[in-house]
């Protein structure tokens, strides 16, 4: 089984990459051998323009069975526990439109310029297309994706009167758009670091995040490798 690991940052997916440094056959920086499982890891950048890129040149050639998206995201419930870990049924770009004179949002379905049942749209949203098993115990949400991360409460309360998310993160829908498009199974999992409401750097926790995200990750390849057998 061929999986392309993606991530917007080094620092996001680091301890997996440890890991299989210590514990796979490698074949090259970024290309190792698991379980039978052939693991390549491409570290995207931020944004919706660089997953685009990346994914896109990156795929070209190559015969992918599936590829995870994988990284931090904020959570608009602040019920959700910093740390816990979700995989992402569906994303859209919560963004991509125009603001109004009265300063509301309207996206570009609701302007018509594109049709919100168009594939790879279903109603706006771009849903994943793998499964995983209730044993690995994943939460499971709704993710928007944003070129400006959340930073005041009133942006966050417009987003969830819209769109009504779990998550938030600045690269979910472009990669969920690719691999719709190029037909490519696919996963998003995502750790909370922080709540999305008024910008305070002091409130996150990455390394908890980091950390459960990589356990949950590796979690995840040995049920692929099982799967695999």
């Amino acid at each position: 089984m061929n999986i392309m690991l993606v991530s917007a940052t080094e620092t996001e997916i680091a301890p997996l990459f440890t890991f299989l440094e210590n514990n796979a056959k490698k074949l090259s920086s970024n290309y190792f051998i698991y379980n039978r499982l052939h693991i390549q890891i491409i570290i995207t950048g931020p944004g919706i323009m660089n997953t685009t890129f990346a994914l896109c040149t990156s795929l070209q050639g190559q015969n992918t069975d599936l590829i995870i998206n994988v990284g931090i995201a904020g959570a608009f419930n602040t019920q959700v526990p910093k740390g816990a870990v979700f995989t992402i049924d569906k994303d859209r770009f919560a963004d991509f439109g125009t603001e109004n004179a009265d300063a509301s949002f309207t996206d570009i379905f609701s302007m018509g310029l594109q049709d919100k049942n168009e594939a790879p749209y279903s109603d706006g949203w771009i849903e994943l297309s793998e499964e995983l098993p209730e044993h690995l115990h994943l939460l499971k949400g709704k993710g928007v994706t944003v070129n400006k991360v959340t930073g005041t409460f009133r942006s966050a309360e417009e987003l969830i009167d819209l769109y009504q998310p779990d998550t938030e993160s600045m690269e979910g829908a472009a990669f969920a758009f690719v691999a719709a498009k190029l037909h490519i199974k696919s996963l998003q999992i995502r750790a909370i670091s922080n709540h999305v409401e008024a910008r305070n750097r002091a409130n996150w926790d990455l390394p908890l995040a980091i950390s459960n995200l990589n356990t949950k990750l590796l979690q995840i390849i040995d049920y692929l490798a099982e799967k695999r057998v």
